[in-house]
């Protein structure tokens, strides 16, 4: 089994802007967001979050410091 990174492996995020769906890789697992988005930000944060209850210890907030 391979070692993840808690900090760096961070979910790569997808969203359909036809229908609104999102989906996001983690760990090499594909997960579907439930509901549907119109912001890519949105759908990231609420990844982020799912992700950390799979043992993540990332966050969005680390990368913006404008």
């Amino acid at each position: 089994m391979p070692e993840f990174n808690q900090t760096a492996d961070a979910p790569s995020v997808q969203l359909n802007i036809e229908d609104g769906t999102a989906s996001y890789l983690f760990r090499e697992q594909s997960y579907m967001l439930p509901g549907t988005y119109s912001d890519i930000d949105v759908a990231r944060r609420n990844a982020e979050e799912q992700c950390r209850g799979l043992g993540w210890s990332g966050s969005d907030c680390e990368a913006k410091t404008i």
